[in-house]
């Protein structure tokens, strides 16, 4: 068991308190400040601190994967952690995007390696041969675009806005299979010339204004129209904030999560939450940013399926005092427990991380030792032994390997 030092990523939708203020260091910071990273990942590994300094966790596991993953995970991820943690801190809206399943992103980064694009190129879709399943909870309110709705309610909000050239799409929206309607309307937004996308955008944006103070809209419907402008204040003529109308908007509560599975997309608005995530950065962009869409390769990996309950709640652990979100993620499990003075022992198999969410958390295991206070990290290598949990406060632990591999 090992305390870790952990880096911070600075995007400019990034807040200049909460990950300073989650760290006990003083705000407003200088820069905005995105997302805490917590792992292995090779451009940002978490560090061991031992008596004499400081190491490098991916070089540790890189060393001994077997000690580090135990053999059925070393084999199965090639000697990688496999999965990612963050504390995320959005004040502006993140890009909508999507993440592909294991076999698009191995068949895309064979590719793409073929063709020899450089790895850092900005335009290159698949940085590394793994997928990249992440699931967000949220410890403040947050709102999240999470996968298409239902077709009929996007049609009708469409609708609502009486501009003629959304016609067609709304008759592909309520005509045969929702997902061939989906595929219909966003092929043809995100392939139309950028001088009728911003037209678009700006005709949309304008009439969604209008449409959330009208006095026979819903609450929901006017949050979807009042999002939408604001998009387009950030993003003016991105074809993203017609996409948005498609989507599900989600306000989480803290401790509620969404899922986003391969190909599902998601944009997270504004918030701050734990995601757990397989540890690649293969990222496939459909708008609200400045950065390159390749639509042909989005177009192949988003599902269409409408997501009709986004939502997750946490359940709660069989004869522990622990919770956790149930996904379909291999690479990931992730917990919370309440630490108090009766002792519990944080009994998972394979590589784990606990993070302090409040208070202090006492974690002992085997002949080590370890005070971890609110934003302070600890990890525990597979071939460790469990660590046993006492103090007070909350604590949420990320494990890989939980969910049985198919056969």
């Amino acid at each position: 068991m090992h305390r870790l030092e952990n880096d911070i990523r600075n995007y400019a939708w990034g807040s200049h308190r909460v990950l300073a203020e989650f760290g006990g260091r003083p705000s407003p910071t200088a820069r905005p400040e995105a997302e805490l990273w917590i792992g292995a990942h090779p451009s940002t590994p978490s560090r061991l601190v031992g008596a004499d300094g400081t190491s490098s966790l991916a070089d540790a596991i890189a060393a001994d994967p077997h000690h580090h993953l135990g053999s059925a995970l070393a084999a199965e991820y090639d000697g990688r952690l496999p999965f990612l943690f963050k504390v995320l801190a959005a004040e502006q809206p993140l890009s909508i995007q999507a993440h592909p399943s294991h076999a698009q992103a191995k068949a895309g980064f064979a590719a793409e390696e073929e063709l020899g694009i450089p790895r850092d190129d900005p335009k290159r879709n698949y940085k590394d041969p793994f997928a990249k399943p992440e699931v967000f909870v949220a410890q403040t309110e947050a709102e999240v675009l999470c996968g298409f709705r239902r077709s009929a309610h996007a049609a009708h909000l469409l609708s609502r806005l009486g501009v003629a050239t959304l016609a067609p799409y709304i008759g592909s929206l309520l005509a045969g299979r929702a997902s061939d309607g989906f595929r219909v309307v966003v092929t043809t937004l995100l392939s139309m010339p950028e001088e009728k996308q911003s037209t678009l955008a700006a005709q949309v944006a304008a009439e969604s204004a209008r449409a959330a103070t009208a006095s026979d809209v819903n609450p929901d419907e006017a949050r979807a129209y009042e999002w939408v402008a604001r998009l387009h204040e950030a993003y003016p003529g991105d074809v993203g904030v017609v996409i948005s109308l498609l989507m599900n908007l989600v306000t989480l509560a803290p401790g509620q999560a969404v899922y986003h599975g391969p190909g599902v997309p998601h944009a997270y608005l504004r918030g701050s939450g734990l995601e757990a995530q397989g540890n690649s950065d293969n990222t496939l962009r459909g708008g609200l940013t400045p950065k390159h869409v390749d639509v042909a390769e989005l177009l192949k990996v988003l599902d269409f399926e409408p997501l009709t309950d986004p939502v997750i709640t946490a359940q709660p652990v069989p004869g522990s005092p622990a919770m956790h979100w149930p996904t379909p993620a291999r690479e990931f499990g992730l917990y919370e427990c309440e630490v108090t003075d009766d002792p519990h022992v944080m009994s998972l198999t394979g590589p784990r991380i606990a993070l302090c969410l409040e208070g202090t958390t006492h974690l002992a295991s085997g002949d080590t030792q370890l005070e971890l206070r609110r934003g302070e990290s600890a990890y525990f290598a597979a071939a460790e032994p469990d660590a046993t949990l006492t103090g007070a406060g909350r604590v949420a632990v990320i494990a890989a390997g939980q969910v049985r591999r198919a056969r």
